[in-house]
């Protein structure tokens, strides 16, 4: 996009703050100039009219719809979170999930130290709900050991994981497609769980 264009379409956005006594979305206006792309070229990008990504630049409080917001970012090629901070932290602590702290798209993106200082902290009631709870045994060092120590401090330890033989671990295994498999690796986690049930004399369900 040409620079005259760009001073045309900062004019109309200037006008529009001082008219309407709005905040500028300056963080999608760079991410827009850093990207090349005119209100216009954003628009067709995300399937609305150009006025609306232009109202979108002259007021920070509006929040587009969440598909347009994730049809922008992908096509400015930034976070969400950049450009409308506020519907992110919305999105996250509202109603009940303001006890929320923070969250992971998915399992293998949390860090083992969060893992190991959760486990550390808890003191009256260890709740672990995952198919196969494999990656425990492998993240945290001696981890039959810590879970013993709780129990002793009086802590109550609950697993749930996944029936070993059930139609849903064969269904799994057969889009997985790996050696190490799901049922193999629930056999794992009841073998670690087995020595604790030995030591303590404990009833231990196989699986759910």
């Amino acid at each position: 996009m040409c620079k005259d264009s760009w001073d045309v379409a900062a004019v109309a956005w200037k006008n529009a703050q001082t008219s309407q006594g709005e905040a500028l979305n300056t963080a999608l206006r760079s991410a827009m100039e850093t990207a090349g792309l005119s209100p216009r070229q954003l628009a067709a990008r995300v399937g609305v009219s150009g006025k609306t990504v232009e109202r979108w630049v002259s007021d920070a409080e509006l929040i587009p719809h969440a598909r347009n917001r994730e049809d922008a970012c992908k096509a400015l090629g930034v976070d969400e979170e950049m450009i409308w901070p506020k519907a992110v932290k919305d999105r996250i602590k509202t109603g009940g999930d303001r006890e929320i702290i923070r969250s992971y798209p998915y399992r293998s993106a949390c860090p083992s130290t969060v893992w190991g200082e959760l486990v550390a902290n808890t003191t009256e009631d260890l709740f672990l709900a995952g198919y196969t709870n494999y990656f425990l045994w492998l993240d945290q060092p001696a981890f039959v050991e810590t879970l013993r120590r709780k129990l002793d401090g009086g802590c109550r330890v609950r697993f749930l994981l996944g029936d070993p033989d059930g139609e849903v671990t064969r269904n799994r295994e057969a889009i997985e497609d790996v050696a190490l498999s799901v049922s193999t690796r629930i056999r794992i986690t009841l073998e670690h769980l087995g020595k604790l049930v030995r030591a303590r004399n404990t009833i231990m369900v196989k699986g759910c």
